[in-house]
């Protein structure tokens, strides 16, 4: 729950940063992905399962089924999508 609510700050302050400094001609975009395999989501999902009394497997599975992709990202996807708005900041 509580990395909800961090993402739901981020997405909040992206916004009011947005229209704070629009007029300037900045753009503003947060990257909020959905679970990334890596490590830290892997131990995430083994406390979570834990707590819950489930395999982590089981628990994975839960997990991606509440993502409409069906999978957790690689982190190759969302450092493609940074590199992408370092890239449009330099084109503009």
């Amino acid at each position: 729950m509580a990395y909800c609510i961090a993402i739901h700050g981020i997405l909040g302050f992206t916004k009011a940063l947005a229209l704070e400094v629009a007029s300037q001609g900045i753009t503003v975009n947060a990257i909020c992905p959905t679970w990334v395999d890596t490590a830290m989501a892997r131990q995430g999902i083994e406390e979570t399962a834990s707590s819950l009394g489930v395999s982590p497997d089981e628990f994975r599975e839960i997990a991606i089924s509440a993502i409409p992709i069906k999978r957790m990202a690689a982190a190759e996807e969302v450092a493609s999508v940074a590199l992408f708005f370092a890239h449009m900041r330099l084109v503009r």
